[in-house]
C-alpha cells in the first residue's frame, strides 16, 4: 500500500481515533473522571477559576506528565459533569459560577498528542485538520467549544540553532483562535514557563489583551499532604484550624510593615487549632520527608488509604507492596521526561545533562553552597552549562533550584536543592525507617530540601507573577557561616536561617551553631547590602522584551520597596529575620520573637513555615 501524504496533511489519520479518546461522544459512553488526590489539590480549583474567569487560553505546566494528565482529565469532567462539581468543588460561590461552564458533550474535544508518534506525524497541518473536522462534523455550534490537548509540547521540533525548525508549533492553535468565537482552549505542557515566553515572542498572540492564564502544577506541598491525611481539617470551623491564606496575608503585612507583632499574635491564634497539635505536626514532618509530593500522590492513585496505618507500613517497606515499585516509577517518568523536554522544548544538544545534575544533587543532598569548580568538575562541563542548561531546565520544571550567593556579583559557589523531597528518598531508595533512625542525617537533609521548596513557594504566593524577584531565593555568607534561604517580598529582603536542633534561644546563647550572629550582621547591614536581580533574564534565561516592560512596571509602582537601576532591580531594606526550627522544644515555644537585635527576628516552627505556603 502506498503511502498517502494527503491523508497526513489533512489530519485523516488521527480522525478515526478521536472517538476513542472522547467516549462522551456516544451517549451509551460514560465518562468517568479522575477524583481523588488530583481533584482535590489547589491546582484544580486554580483550574475552574479560570475557567469560570471567561479566559479563553489556560496553560497548564508540570513534570512528570501524570500530574497534568490527571488535571485535564478533571477540567473536561467540570465542564461535562454536574455531579463532578458537586463533588469536588469545594466553594459554594466558585460551584454556582462553575455550573455555568457545563456543555453538550459533542462540544468537547480531547487529544493526548503523548498517545502515538504516529500522533506527531505532520503535527501541525494533522491537528488543524482535525479541528475542522471536530468544528464541522461534531459540535454544536450554539455552545462554547473546548479544545484539551494533553503534551502540546510533542508539536514542537527545535533547531539546534535556536527557534523552531519549519512551521511555528503555535501557529495552528493561532488560527484556531482567530477562526473560531466562544471557543476555550486547554494545553498541557512540561514548562508553563517556557510557553509564556513563546507566546509573548509570537507575532500572532497579544498577550497583554488576550484573556489567557498560565498555571504550573507543582507537587503536593506539605499543607495538601496534611489535608489528605487528616479529611477533617476540610470539615472542621475556620476557627479551629490553620488557615494559610490568611496566614500569608498576615506575613505579607508583616513584611511591608515591618511590624511582625501582628503577624506573630494572627499565627498564634491559628497554631491553637483543634485538629492537629504540635506533636502530631513535627511527626508528620518526617513522614512527608519521604513520600513529599510525588510519592503521596502516587500511593493515592494506586488506591492506598493515606490515612490508614498501611499506608505507614508502605513506607516503612513493609506494605504488600514494596516500596522501591513506586520509588523506580518516580525516578524513571522522572529521568524519561525531562531528558526529552532539555531535548524536544529547550533544543540541548546535552540532554541527559539536567537529570544527571539531579541525580548529583540527590546523591549528595548538599546543605550548604557547593564551589562552582566542584560540580563542574564531577558534570563535566563549564559554568554557562551548568548554570544557562541545567539549572535551567530544572528551575522551569519545579524540580530544583540554584540558590544564588546574595549582594556577591561573582560568587564561587551556588547552593543546590530538590524541590521534591520524595524525590530525594525515591533517588537514594530511602525508606521511612531510615528517615527515623537508620540513616544519620538523612532527615534534617530532607528537612533542608522542604524548607527550601516552601521558601519558593511561600515568595510564588505572595508576590505579583511579573515580579523580577519572584521565586528568588539566595543565600548570603559571612565569616564562613550561612544564612541559608535569602526571599523577597515586594522587593524586601528576608533573611531565613534553618535549625533543625536548636531554637531562637539555643542560637542567640550560642549553644548551637554561630548563626545567630551571621543573622543579626546581616540585618545590620541590610541598608549597605546591595542585591540585584535582572529584568531581563529568569532561570538563567533571557526573557522576551514585552515580559521585561511587565516586570518594569512592577518595580516601578509606587508600593514596591525595591528600586529599578537600569535593568535590574535592587532591593530594600530588610524589615526582620526568620529563625526557622524543627527542634522538639518549639513544640512547646511555638512563634516567638527576639527584639534584643537591630532589627527583630522570629522562631516560626519547621511545620508551621511550611504551612504559610
Amino acid at each position: 500500500m502506498p503511502i498517502d501524504p494527503e491523508r497526513y496533511t489533512s489530519g485523516h489519520h488521527l480522525i478515526p481515533q478521536l472517538e476513542q479518546h472522547n467516549p462522551w461522544w456516544q451517549y451509551d459512553e460514560e465518562f468517568d473522571p479522575a477524583g481523588g488526590v488530583d481533584a482535590q489539590r489547589q491546582a484544580y480549583a486554580d483550574g475552574v477559576e479560570a475557567l469560570t474567569d471567561g479566559e479563553d487560553f489556560l496553560i497548564i505546566g508540570g513534570v512528570p506528565s501524570t500530574e497534568t494528565e490527571r488535571l485535564v482529565e478533571q477540567l473536561i469532567g467540570t465542564v461535562l459533569q454536574q455531579g463532578f462539581q458537586e463533588q469536588y468543588i469545594k466553594d459554594a460561590e466558585l460551584r454556582a459560577e462553575a455550573s455555568e461552564l457545563i456543555v453538550p458533550p459533542e462540544n468537547v474535544l480531547y487529544l493526548s498528542l503523548r498517545t502515538s508518534p504516529l500522533y506527531q506525524v505532520q503535527s501541525t497541518s494533522g491537528l488543524r485538520g482535525v479541528i475542522d473536522h471536530f468544528q464541522t462534523h461534531v459540535a454544536a455550534q450554539d455552545h462554547r467549544q473546548y479544545l484539551f490537548f494533553e503534551g502540546f509540547d510533542e508539536l514542537r521540533r527545535p533547531s539546534r540553532r535556536g527557534g523552531d525548525a519549519g512551521d511555528s508549533w503555535l501557529d495552528a492553535l493561532a488560527t484556531v483562535r482567530s477562526e473560531t468565537e466562544n471557543l476555550t482552549v486547554v494545553i498541557s505542557v512540561p514548562s508553563s514557563t517556557f510557553v509564556d515566553d513563546q507566546l509573548t515572542d509570537h507575532p500572532r498572540f497579544d498577550t497583554s489583551a488576550d484573556k489567557w492564564s498560565l498555571q504550573s502544577v507543582d507537587h503536593l506541598g506539605f499543607e495538601e499532604y496534611l489535608r489528605l491525611r487528616y479529611r477533617r481539617l476540610d470539615v472542621a470551623p475556620l476557627k479551629e484550624r490553620f488557615d494559610p491564606q490568611s496566614a500569608r496575608r498576615s506575613f505579607r503585612t508583616a513584611v511591608r510593615d515591618g511590624s511582625v507583632a501582628p503577624f506573630v499574635d494572627h499565627v498564634h491564634r491559628t497554631e491553637g487549632e483543634r485538629v492537629l497539635d504540635p506533636s502530631t505536626l513535627r511527626r508528620e514532618l518526617t513522614i512527608y520527608a519521604i513520600t513529599g509530593g510525588r510519592l503521596t500522590a502516587a500511593l493515592d492513585r494506586a488506591d492506598i488509604d493515606l490515612g490508614d496505618t498501611q499506608f505507614e507500613q508502605l513506607l516503612r517497606n513493609r506494605g504488600e507492596r514494596p516500596l522501591q515499585e513506586f520509588q523506580s516509577n518516580i525516578v524513571e517518568k522522572l529521568r524519561s521526561e525531562v531528558t526529552s523536554t532539555a531535548d524536544r522544548l529547550y533544543g540541548l544538544k546535552d540532554s541527559p545533562g539536567p537529570i544527571r545534575l539531579a541525580a548529583v544533587v540527590a546523591d549528595d543532598r548538599p546543605t550548604e553552597p557547593v564551589e562552582f569548580d566542584d560540580i563542574c568538575t564531577v558534570l563535566d562541563v563549564d559554568r554557562r552549562t551548568l548554570r544557562e542548561q541545567y539549572l535551567r531546565v530544572l528551575g522551569d520544571l519545579r524540580l530544583a533550584g540554584g540558590v544564588s550567593a546574595y549582594a556577591n556579583k561573582r560568587p564561587r559557589s551556588i547552593g543546590l536543592y530538590h524541590r521534591d523531597p520524595s524525590v530525594l528518598a525515591a533517588f537514594g531508595g530511602f525508606d521511612l525507617r531510615d528517615a527515623l533512625r537508620q540513616e544519620p542525617g538523612l532527615a534534617p537533609e530532607l528537612w533542608h530540601a522542604m524548607a527550601y521548596d516552601h521558601t519558593v513557594r511561600l515568595s510564588q504566593r505572595v508576590n505579583n507573577p511579573r515580579d523580577p524577584k519572584r521565586g528568588v531565593v539566595k543565600h548570603w555568607s559571612s565569616d564562613d557561616r550561612v544564612i541559608d534561604f535569602v526571599l523577597k517580598i515586594d522587593g524586601r529582603p528576608v533573611p531565613v536561617v534553618f535549625s533543625p536542633d536548636h531554637t531562637l534561644a539555643d542560637l542567640k546563647r550560642e549553644s548551637g551553631p554561630a548563626a545567630y550572629g551571621t543573622l543579626v550582621s546581616f540585618l545590620r547591614r541590610t541598608d549597605t547590602l546591595e542585591d540585584e536581580d535582572s529584568l531581563t533574564t529568569r532561570h538563567y534565561a533571557e526573557v522576551p522584551d514585552p515580559v521585561v516592560d511587565q516586570r518594569a512596571a512592577v518595580v516601578d509602582e509606587e508600593g514596591y520597596f525595591g528600586t529599578r537601576c537600569g535593568d535590574v532591580a535592587l532591593d530594600g531594606s530588610a524589615p526582620f529575620g526568620i529563625v526557622v526550627t524543627n527542634a522538639r522544644e518549639a513544640t512547646d515555644d511555638g512563634v516567638t520573637v527576639d527584639r534584643s537585635g537591630p532589627l527583630p527576628i522570629v522562631q516560626v516552627p519547621l511545620w508551621t513555615y511550611l504551612r504559610l505556603s
